[in-house]
């Protein structure tokens, strides 16, 4: 009963804490997007996710504790594939991967929003799956994100894990963009996030150490589309060895 009660007290206090400095540092981010050209702006406001980013996980008692940052291979751009515990993840996973830096998949339209969105669309690449044609052109924005030096972040199991599983069934959108762009695999696996923020639990939250772990890329050059169920499986192996 009193853990729970912490819980849900913490859980408020790192809301709070998350829209104050929201408030402080979307202002500057749109005050920028507006007023830097592009490569500054690219910089610029990355600097201002990570600098707000660092402070939040700060205050509200979510530290960060990174292995396998040594499989980074500079000047390479990835298909990062992360399981998806909480909404802790969409945080510190981007957070443990600097100095690389993430666009997240997302559907086109949210960049539409009113002056964030001209800031949200740094950190998200926009793909439709309507139609042949603009599924084609959403491949080719992202090899041209790619060859703009950003890595691009997928959570293959589509949502939240919210079953007892370690992961739950894997879509083949992230694979299909690893064999399409030929761009390796890096599998990130948040080992315990769960623990500071159960995804049945949402308005519960406990301070403590997130485990991140980066694995060893996972080539994809010459592989076809018939090697997409290999793929699955090979990153889903290298997660839950991860998840222990």
């Amino acid at each position: 009963m009193l853990s729970r009660i912490f819980r849900q007290l913490w859980f408020i206090y790192g809301i709070t804490v998350f829209l104050l400095v929201l408030c402080v540092f979307i202002p500057i981010s749109i005050i920028l997007n507006l007023l830097l050209g592009r490569k500054a702006r690219k910089a610029i406001i990355f600097l201002i996710f990570r600098v707000a980013g660092r402070i939040i996980l700060f205050l509200i008692g979510a530290w960060l504790k990174v292995k396998g940052k040594e499989h980074f291979q500079k000047g390479q751009q990835y298909i990062v594939l992360s399981n998806h515990q909480s909404a802790l993840d969409i945080m510190a996973g981007p957070l443990s991967a600097v100095p690389l830096f993430l666009r997240s998949l997302g559907k086109a339209g949210t960049d539409k929003i009113p002056l964030i969105g001209g800031v949200f669309k740094h950190f998200v690449v926009y793909v439709n799956r309507g139609d042949a044609a603009s599924r084609a052109k959403s491949v080719e924005n992202l090899k041209k994100t790619l060859s703009e030096g950003f890595s691009i972040q997928v959570y293959p199991e589509g949502s939240r894990n919210r079953t007892e599983e370690k992961l739950t069934k894997f879509y083949d959108g992230g694979f299909r963009i690893a064999i399409q762009t030929q761009k390796p695999i890096l599998v990130q696996t948040l080992v315990n996030a769960r623990d500071r923020m159960r995804p049945t639990r949402p308005f519960q939250f406990m301070p403590g150490v997130v485990h991140i772990i980066w694995s060893t890329p996972i080539e994809t050059k010459g592989l076809s589309m018939e090697d997409l169920p290999m793929l699955k499986e090979k990153v889903r192996a290298v997660m839950l060895q991860n998840l222990g």
